[in-house]
């Protein structure tokens, strides 16, 4: 009798504790994917669930077989819950990561993040899809770059980056990019931003949308990227890479020269003094036309009195 003592004791415990610990959790479901979030969050996953299996045919319609279990997808509300969430390393700048292995995804919802909570599971699920059907893991600079092309982000800001570090020289090889990203965070914004331009680059040297869906699918077959780029496009990697930094290198330079301070001043000035030069031309223009309109009429005058 002493020795089930601990035992009731314990179930007790449980049986106690488990109920709260599941009030705390708001639950919603769709046919492949389960959305978790504290209670108080509730509201923000309206959205999520509304568009969740849109979001998943949309990847579907470039990745075959698409996945078919059922995704959990946690949303936490800050960066301490989101790191405690984690199974493995630690990640505190991450806006969400997706755990192709688990089929769990955890989204993060602190304001000032560059994506809002739907773009980033839009993106997360392109991890998904794809990491679930290709026996042989992409380089990270694909799997990411593919993510960005099909979440359909702009891509405004991380030009303008990627073209001002190749201006300077500062571009990142695809090479160094195959297994990991800079730590920094302005490395890992301009990784990003390679990713996705080179990303809508190669789809473009495939023949669209239709050549991509080849190379995938040559991957799902077990090719290795480098392998299914070569049969798609005949080109190696590497060409289109140094075609693409080519065009980089040329685009736009007056962009970066308009991000110094003192030429946007000068900039500026000179806009308002051509401003003022018009401005001046005008009134001198309408000045003249009125003394014309004044002595044509004194003359028409005095020709009516004789």
């Amino acid at each position: 009798m002493i020795r089930t003592i601990p035992l009731v004791l314990l179930l007790l415990v449980v049986q106690t504790a488990t109920p709260v610990k599941a009030a705390e959790w708001h639950v919603e479901e769709t046919p492949h994917f389960r959305f978790e979030t504290h209670r108080e969050n509730a509201r923000v996953l309206g959205p999520l669930v509304a568009r969740a299996e849109e979001i998943r045919e949309h990847h579907c319609e470039l990745i075959s077989p698409c996945f078919e279990q059922q995704i959990t997808v946690r949303v936490l509300p800050e960066s301490t819950s989101f790191r405690k969430a984690q199974p493995g390393s630690h990640i505190d700048w991450a806006a969400g990561i997706a755990y192709y292995k688990r089929d769990l995804i955890l989204l993060r919802l602190n304001d000032g993040l560059i994506l809002n909570v739907e773009e980033t599971l839009e993106h997360e699920v392109s991890h998904i899809a794809l990491l679930n059907a290709v026996p042989r893991r992409p380089p990270l600079w694909f799997v990411e770059g593919l993510a960005i092309l099909q979440a359909r982000q702009d891509l405004l800001s991380r030009f303008e980056a990627a073209a001002g570090a190749a201006i300077h020289g500062n571009l990142i090889s695809l090479a160094d990019m195959r297994k990991g990203f800079p730590k920094s965070k302005s490395g890992r914004r301009l990784a990003y931003a390679q990713s996705g331009l080179f990303m809508r680059y190669l789809q473009a040297e495939l023949g669209g949308p239709v050549g991509l869906r080849r190379v995938i699918s040559r991957m799902v077959e077990g090719a290795s990227l480098h392998k299914a780029v070569r049969e798609v496009s005949g080109r190696d990697i590497e060409d289109i890479e140094s075609d693409w930094q080519a065009t980089l290198s040329g685009l736009r330079p007056w962009i970066m020269v308009l991000k110094d301070a003192w030429w946007v001043w000068t900039f500026m000035v000179l806009l308002f003094l051509v401003a003022v030069v018009v401005k001046t031309r005008r009134t001198r223009a309408r000045k003249r036309r009125m003394a014309e309109e004044d002595d044509e009429w004194e003359y028409r005058s005095r020709s009516d009195m004789q």
